[in-house]
């Protein structure tokens, strides 16, 4: 297990015009996954490759047609809190063109492809909504590139939780090869509030405390967590978004829970530990 500086874990994505990469694949912290998103303004027509790695598109905003070969798809979206996101799953080694209707946001989520796979397109429909948590950590989890769907290493989604709600609660991790209990995968957080002006804290953490920090979220910022528990709760009055981007060699998601905050599990608001 690499042990970044922990300095490192806390980024930021810029929102200018342009792609705005965050971290290429085999960097220090998260090896296996590559991070970038792209702003464009209307009418704009851009060319890429995913060249060695796979590449999961997430619409985040905007109206895009995106070619792939002969096939054309429409995605549009008004925001990350008012719909459901449309996707398409890109294997290396694939040539695509995106045209901008309208202004809009698009991000690159990469991973390690060395299998062929074919281009899958999600659409909001089939986007696999979960309603998680209770009393003050419910949220709503949306699974966009999910185990069922055929990519090499990526596992993509989203969360969005209600003013001053918890999330990734109760804390768990999956950095440790253990199935089927536990799989390892590094994962990456994206995050947006509403209003843009919120704010929002995540505690990473490991069970020895050799690891134990605590981190100040703003809008686009991006928190990589290679290992740890990783709780997140939103400022009160403030919305919060994050995509989320996980991957490994075992592409399933098995997270271990803090044995000491496992019973929060079955908690359901009529029970508490403090009274």
């Amino acid at each position: 297990m690499k042990n970044p500086d922990h300095k490192t874990f806390l980024m930021k994505c810029a929102d200018g015009f342009r792609l705005n990469r965050v971290i290429e694949l085999d960097n220090n912290s998260l090896p296996s996954i590559g991070f970038a998103v792209l702003r464009a303004a209307q009418g704009e027509r851009l060319h890429f490759s995913t060249e060695e790695e796979e590449t999961c598109l997430v619409i985040l905003s905007g109206r895009w047609r995106i070619r792939v070969g002969g096939e054309e798809f429409l995605c549009k979206r008004a925001s990350v809190f008012d719909e459901k996101p449309s996707a398409i799953y890109l294997p290396s080694h694939t040539e695509f063109d995106l045209k901008t209707e309208q202004e809009g946001e698009v991000a690159f989520c990469e991973g390690k492809g060395s299998e062929r796979k074919k281009v899958i397109f999600v659409s909001p429909s089939q986007v696999k909504e979960r309603h998680l948590g209770s009393d003050n950590f419910q949220r709503i989890a949306l699974d966009v590139l999910h185990e069922n769907l055929g990519a090499n290493s990526l596992l993509v989604g989203e969360t969005i939780s209600k003013p001053g709600n918890w999330s990734s609660f109760p804390p768990h991790k999956h950095d440790t090869d253990n199935m089927p209990y536990e799989t390892a995968l590094e994962e990456l957080y994206f995050f947006r509030f509403k209003p843009r002006e919120g704010f929002g804290v995540q505690r990473i953490y490991t069970d020895d405390r050799l690891v134990d920090e605590v981190f100040l979220l703003e809008d686009r910022s991006v928190v990589l967590i290679p290992f740890g528990y990783h709780p997140v709760v939103a400022s009160p009055g403030y919305s919060l978004y994050y995509l989320w981007v996980l991957a490994g060699k075992t592409r399933m998601l098995r997270p271990y829970f803090d044995p000491t905050h496992k019973w929060l599990e079955t908690y359901d608001g009529s029970q508490n530990r403090a009274l």
